[in-house]
């Protein structure tokens, strides 16, 4: 999963800003949360995850970003939103295609 793990729609000004902060993120990784409900649409669908991503530091206390995402054999995609001193602000999303 090339999703998990990074903030998605953090400004890259924000990673040279600092020396200090206090960083972590969680993946969580299920076969099936929504996707049966949709099964006639979501066949090839082989996983769905829900990240979540925590950075605190100087100007960003704290920075929390949230996604959903679903992987398939061929891609994955996955939306986020993130909330930037108490205050949501962007929402995006990502796709990763596979070549294997």
């Amino acid at each position: 999963d090339q999703m998990g793990g990074v903030f998605q729609l953090l400004d890259r000004w924000w990673y040279n800003s600092s020396r200090r902060y206090i960083r972590g993120n969680l993946t969580y990784e299920v076969p099936f949360f929504l996707t049966p409900y949709l099964r006639s649409w979501t066949k090839s669908v082989i996983n769905e995850r829900f990240y979540f991503g925590m950075l605190v530091m100087p100007g960003l206390n704290p920075y929390a970003e949230f996604g959903y995402g679903i992987g398939t054999k061929y891609f994955d995609i996955g939306v986020f939103l993130n909330n930037i001193n108490g205050e949501f602000r962007d929402l995006g999303a990502k796709f990763t295609f596979h070549f294997n």
